[in-house]
This record gives structure tokens, C-alpha cells and sequence, in this order.
């Protein structure tokens, strides 16, 4: 594992301090540790960092001390660093998974064989991602929550997009970029269940801004109901576990009419999200949405459209 230093927009520092903790009162900054493992880091060098994604870039100096930005060109052209790729992995769905995802209802065991092999892929708890999908969208692979989020594990369409997720909605694809996505904030946030859910509900730089978990009772509730069900599947197990899909998860809270102010933020893929604001961060647009930040990378985004 590698701890690294994150500059986000300018705005935000990410360094070697536990989780949530400190505040640098000089600058309104906040610390948060963050590890990246070994397999995922690939070298690179200045003169080959020309690619049409926009990403996060990590940079690594003679002492191997790391730095990631979404500003690169800050730091291309500095003697001693040198600049190392930090990607999501490649969605793949196995032939056996892709066809037990196109079925029209899942079983238990359907979604058993789905989840086991994206928990093993990525280590994590079954009963934890179990949890999650009972929360999220109640086992309904066509749930669309207010925000947009979509499927199975309530995928939101920039962050399917930053993964490759072609269809959101296959149960399979979902599942993958759901527990890809599990993964990476339990990376981010040390291994802290708490902080990586929130982040998981909230998005990871409503974490930073709030210096841990947000004071939004959603949120709140949302890890108090997974933490319940992943240890009610933890004693019990899933064998027999009604998946019908239901109405109760979070995805199917009662719409509210949009607001006169709202955005419309259309991604290349067709799909689209609503934000109350969104501003533009060098690379990337910062969607904001009932007090919550996403970032989200412009070559991603077709057109935004504005309040009417």
C-alpha cells in the first residue's frame, strides 16, 4: 500500500493524517488518508502522458514520496517527478454472469453467483454488498433514485461512465461497478466502514468537506440500515432471501418536482443527472446536489443544460 498526498481543484489536501480527523485551520483545508495498492499503480513517464481522459494523475519525486491532482500540468514539467496512471479497473462480465444478468427476474442464488464473484474480485464482504442493495434499491434492477443513480447498487451515470459501465441497468455491470466503487472508498478512507458508506451515499468529497461522516440524516440512516442488514445476513445467510424486487429502498423515495433552478448534466452515454449547481474545477465540473459534490470529468459530459 501507498499513503499519497491529493490536491483536489486547488481547494482541498489530502494527506497522511487519519481519516476525517484534522482541519488545518491556516487554510480550511482538510486531512484524510488515503492508500492505493501496489497492482494498481503503473509508471509513466512526462513524455507519455498525452490521452483524450482527463483522469487523476499521481506523481511520485526521487524519494518515491507520491502526490495525486487533477491538475497535472502543474506538475509535468518539475525535475524529480515523475508520473504514474491511477485507473478504475476494466469492467468484465464472465459469459456465465452475462447471462444469468439478462435474466428477467433473479433468484437468491443469481444474485449470490453475482455478487461472490465482484467480492472476491475486489475482497469484500458478500453480506455487506447484500446490505446494500437491499438499501439501496430493494433488489429492483431498474430503480432510479431522485439523483439519478440507477440499478442494482445505485450507480450514478458519471461514475458508471468513469468505469466503462455500457449498461447500467444489467444487473451484472452494476454489480461490478458497485463493488468496484465499495472497494475504492474503503481504499480511500482507510478500511473505515463508516467513512467509506457515507462516502458511498454522500460521495467522497461531501466526506472532506464535513471532516468525516456529513450531518445529513440520509446518510445517517443509510449506514445505520446496511450496518443492520449486512449483520442480519452475516447470522442468517441469503439461502431463501425474498428478492422480489420491492419499493422500500432509497431509490424509490418520492420524487420531488424539479426546481426552476436545476441543471441537467447529459453524458455522452445518454444518460443524465440533475444538479442544483455546477461549477467548473480545470478538468472537471463539480455537480452539487442537495449539499452533496460530485466530480465529474468533462470529456464525460455532452452538454449541460441550464435552468430554464
Amino acid at each position: 500500500m501507498r499513503t499519497l498526498r491529493i490536491l483536489l481543484c486547488g481547494a482541498m489536501v489530502v494527506t497522511g493524517a487519519t481519516a476525517g480527523h484534522s482541519a488545518l485551520a491556516s487554510t480550511g483545508q482538510q486531512s484524510i488518508e488515503i492508500r492505493v495498492p501496489e497492482h494498481r499503480r503503473s509508471q509513466r513517464t512526462p513524455s507519455t502522458t498525452s490521452r483524450n481522459r482527463q483522469e487523476m494523475r499521481v506523481f511520485e519525486n526521487d524519494d518515491g514520496a507520491p502526490l495525486l491532482t487533477n491538475r497535472p500540468e502543474k506538475y509535468r514539467n518539475r525535475p524529480g517527478l515523475v508520473e504514474i496512471e491511477l485507473d478504475y479497473d476494466p469492467i468484465v462480465v464472465p459469459d456465465r454472469l452475462r447471462r444469468l444478468s439478462q435474466r428477467d427476474r433473479h433468484s437468491a442464488s443469481d444474485l449470490a453467483d453475482l455478487v461472490s464473484h465482484y467480492c472476491r474480485q475486489y475482497v469484500l464482504d458478500e453480506a455487506l454488498v447484500f446490505a446494500i442493495i437491499r438499501v439501496e434499491s430493494d433488489f429492483d434492477p431498474h430503480a432510479v433514485s431522485p439523483a439519478g443513480a440507477r440499478g442494482l447498487m445505485q450507480l450514478m451515470p458519471a461514475t458508471a461512465e468513469e468505469m466503462g459501465v455500457s449498461s447500467i441497468f444489467d444487473s451484472a455491470q452494476n454489480i461490478a461497478g458497485g463493488t468496484q466503487y465499495l472497494a475504492r472508498m474503503l481504499e480511500l478512507f482507510d478500511n473505515d466502514l463508516r467513512l467509506a458508506l457515507a462516502a458511498y451515499n454522500a460521495g467522497p468529497g461531501t466526506i472532506r468537506q464535513y471532516g468525516g461522516v456529513p450531518p445529513f440524516r440520509e446518510t445517517q440512516n443509510y449506514i445505520r440500515l446496511v450496518k443492520q442488514y449486512a449483520d442480519l445476513y452475516e447470522r442468517e445467510g441469503i439461502d431463501g432471501l425474498d428478492v422480489r424486487p420491492g419499493s422500500s429502498g432509497l431509490a424509490h423515495q418520492e420524487r420531488e418536482a424539479p426546481e426552476d433552478s436545476t441543471f441537467t448534466v447529459h453524458f455522452h452515454s445518454g444518460l443524465s443527472q440533475i444538479a442544483d449547481s455546477v461549477a467548473d474545477k480545470d478538468t472537471y465540473y463539480h455537480l452539487e446536489y442537495r449539499g452533496r459534490t460530485i466530480p465529474v470529468r468533462k470529456d464525460l459530459v455532452s452538454r449541460i443544460e441550464e435552468p430554464a
